[in-house]
Formats: structure tokens, sequence, C-alpha cells
């Protein structure tokens, strides 16, 4: 399941950064689509000014057919021109926006005069009016006219240089509008599509990159587990062969050599697995770096949650049984040192206090046991040989750090459980 929603996640954010890469290049393309038509446009202006100078006859009807020569089939205009005289405006195109603006020659001359002239690098001249707005001219002297057209905003503006690129930042709420992403589509819908698949399929190489590091890295840490009992294993066989050893009189030479020996192999097979422990977990950690952040917060998520847990041992909400199995599944080991030494303790205390109840007066464990159970046969008699089992194994563990049979500390748990639960509580 949360290998699902990882995936999902990874489409998620892959298809946004491809849709935001989509819309970065076709701002770029539009940008770039709008200059190359600013360009035509000055080249178009400055073939139909020459135009209408050259031609010999200044007629309605010639300069209207020139002018007009940049109108589509539907009649609307490429390039918006108008040829302005002292009485009237001719314009192409079905919207007539320029005559409405500039009904005749004296309206132009007097935004001309409040506007700023600028010089383009073909030789056209615009002005800037009051407005901001900007526009091409182009003055003839007999008769007195002028033809205009609508330049755009970066032409003028030095190629490459700052200004243009400032501009385009200001522009881009603008290319923004429904009518221009439309056109946008148009224009790079193959360019989006092929975008928005490469971030997703790259997302997704990414997200299987990873999930294949995570599930390396959780193979290796069941290795780390697998080896670390074996590790833990070894170092309780050789504790073993030790007390067994000690345990021997120094007559008895043969048995005390056999048993060095058998020790020194032990020893030796200990430090392989030792090495072969610390080989693991230089893998586990190399492997870590190369997983995802997701991945890192879910693993300190997963230890928070384990931590938590062993907070946990300190309080009395666990019962015994639960913290055994807390204690052993958190620290990978078949024992559990914390809830072992907790549950010998409170063996004793209630052993103690079961003898304080019955004014039994007696020195050792072994003592108060046998007679407690002289006190209540029915209850004590058929658990004799486990309790002082469980007496024997507290010494071995706290004297000896020998660990306890795990059926036998399973039933001292079940024991306490059943009889002594509120103990915890009063350590």
């Amino acid at each position: 399941m949360i290998q699902h929603k990882s995936i999902i996640t990874s489409v998620i954010i892959s298809l946004i950064i491809g849709f935001i890469l989509s819309l970065i290049v076709g701002l770029i393309q539009h940008h770039g689509r709008i200059i190359t038509i600013e360009s035509a446009r000055d080249v178009d202006f400055k073939i139909i000014s020459t135009a209408i100078e050259t031609h010999n006859s200044k007629s309605e009807k010639d300069i209207k057919k020139i002018i007009s020569s940049l109108n589509r089939k539907n009649g609307s205009a490429m390039f918006n021109l108008a040829y302005l005289s002292r009485k009237d405006c001719l314009e192409n195109g079905n919207k007539k926006d320029l005559c409405k603006l500039f009904p005749n020659i004296k309206r132009f001359e007097i935004e001309k005069n409040k506007g700023k002239i600028y010089v383009y690098y073909s030789g056209n001249k615009s002005v800037i009016t009051s407005g901001g707005e900007r526009f091409y001219f182009y003055e003839y002297r007999n008769p007195t006219a002028l033809l205009l057209g609508k330049t755009g905003d970066y032409l003028h503006l030095k190629p490459g240089g700052k200004d243009r690129l400032i501009t385009f930042f200001k522009n881009i709420p603008t290319y923004l509008k429904k009518e221009n992403l439309n056109i946008m589509w148009f224009k790079s819908a193959w360019a989006w599509l092929i975008i928005i698949l490469a971030s997703l399929l790259t997302g997704l190489i990414i997200q299987i990159f990873w999930s294949k590091k995570e599930s390396q890295l959780r193979l290796k840490e069941k290795e780390i587990e697998n080896i670390s009992k074996k590790y833990f294993n070894e170092q309780e066989s050789i504790k073993d062969l030790l007390r067994e050893k000690n345990n021997l009189n120094n007559s008895q030479e043969k048995e005390i050599s056999l048993l060095e020996n058998k020790i020194k192999e032990e020893e030796f097979d200990h430090l392989k697995t030792l090495e072969e422990l610390e080989i693991l977990k230089r893998e586990s950690s190399e492997l870590y770096l190369q997983i995802s952040k997701n991945d890192k917060i879910k693993r300190n998520q997963e230890n928070m949650i384990q931590l938590d847990k062993l907070k946990g041992l300190w309080a009395d909400h666990y019962n015994w049984n639960e913290r055994f199995f807390v204690e052993s599944s958190t620290v990978n080991t078949k024992i559990s040192p914390f809830t072992t030494s907790i549950a010998f303790i409170c063996f004793e205390r209630y052993i103690n206090n079961e003898c304080k109840k019955k004014l039994i007066l007696a020195e050792t464990v072994e003592e108060k046991i046998n007679e407690l159970i002289k006190t209540n046969p029915s209850f004590f008699e058929s658990k004799r040989d486990l309790l002082h089992d469980c007496r024997k194994a507290r010494n071995k563990w706290i004297h000896q750090g020998k660990t306890p049979k795990k059926d036998l500390l399973e039933w001292l748990l079940q024991y306490l459980e059943e009889n002594a639960k509120d103990m915890i509580l009063n350590l």
C-alpha cells in the first residue's frame, strides 16, 4: 500500500513538473513567435511604405489595394495598416482599430508631439504615445499623408539585452490569458506532450530506482538481523564454554585443554562473523544514502515509533508478554535484557511480599519459596520446580550474565501477569 502511494505521489509530482516545464517552453516559444512576427511586420511596413511612395497614382483605390495585400482570405488583417490624410483614414482588415484612434493625420500629429520617437535598425520610425502604445509611421510629402502601423514591445530593444528579458517577464500575465494559451497549445502541443510524457517516464524511472534501493536496503537489514543473531548465539556459546572451563579443577587438564581449543575455534568464527557484520553495516549505510528523501522520512518515522515503544517499557500500559515482544522485536535479539532484568526483580519482590503477608521469616529466596509451599501447598506445590528454576536462572543472569531459557522466561512472564501484575508499578 505504501509502495502504491509512493508511485502515485511520484506520478502526480512528475505531471506537475511536466506541466510547469511545458508552460515555460510554451512561454519561451510564444515570446520567440512574437519577436518573429514583429520582425516580419518591420519588413512588411518598409515594403508597403516604399510601394506607396513609388506608386505613380496616389488614388484612394490604389492605396487601399496596396495596404489590403496583407489581408487574409476572411478579410482580417495579418498586419493592420492605416493611410492617414488630412481629411480621412484608410485601413486594411475588418476591425478598423487604427482609424478609430486616429481618424485623420492631425489627430496623430498631436499624439506624436506628446510621445517619444524611435528609429529601428531597418530605418523605420516609431512613436510611443502618451498611452504607452507604439506605432510605426512613414510621412509622405506629396500629398501630405502618412502610413501608420502598430508595432510590438521588443524590436526596438537591443537583442539579447536585459531590457528584452525584463519586458518578457512583464508580459507573462498577458501571455497566460486564455486566447494566448490557446495559441501556445496550437503551436507547442507536440512539445508539451513530449515534455509531460518525458517527465512522467523520468519520474517513474527514478521511483523504480529508489524502490529498488529501498528493497536492497531492507534485504541488507534482514541479513544484518540474521548475522546479529548468529553473532549473539556465538557470544553466548563462548560464555557457556568459559563457564564450563571455570568450573573444572586444575587436575582436569585434558578437559581444560579440549575446552580451550574449542573456545579458540569459536572465537575465530566469532571474529569472522563480526567482520561480516561490519561489512554489511557499511553496505547498508551506502544504500541508505541512495534512497529517496521520502523513504528516509518514512524510516525516521518508523524509528520514532520503535523508540516510543521502547519508552513505553518504562510505563505501566504494557503487560509482561507485550514488554517481551516489543523489546525483542525492536533490538533484534532472542532475549529482552530490560524486560528480563525487571521480571527477575519483580519475581523476587513478589516472593518477599508473599512472605510478609504470611509472616514468614527466612533469609534466602530458596528458603522463602520452600516456606511458601508449606503454607499453601495447593497453590505453590505444583510450581515448586519452576519457582526454583526461576530463582536459579535469576542468580545466573545477575551474577554470570547467563541468558535464561526462553520457555522458562515466558512462563515467568505469564506467572507475573497472573499473580504480580502490580509489581511493575512499585519499582
